[in-house]
């Protein structure tokens, strides 16, 4: 992120981020996570807050890889737009 975002313009960088996140917002979502913040290019999520369920940790493991597959799909699609 610190290198691309470097050799972009802002509105650029802007518009990355605004393709990148909700995918990482709706693996949060769809696993039941809660999403507190946004941190640079990252997201803090949490799971059992403000209740413990039983499969907490199962759902963000699987978040976390349905994050990995919209990020390979999303980095496939700049690619193809940035070369």
């Amino acid at each position: 992120y610190t290198s691309l975002s470097a050799r972009l313009a802002p509105r650029e960088v802007f518009a990355l981020l605004n393709d990148y996140f909700p995918i990482l917002a709706a693996a949060v979502f769809r696993f039941e996570g809660t999403l507190e913040k946004y941190i640079g290019d990252a997201v803090l999520a949490v799971w059992g807050a403000p209740f413990r369920g039983p499969d907490d940790a199962r759902c963000a493991l699987a978040a976390a890889v349905d994050m990995q597959t919209g990020i390979r799909e999303l980095s496939q699609a700049w690619e193809d737009r940035l070369g």
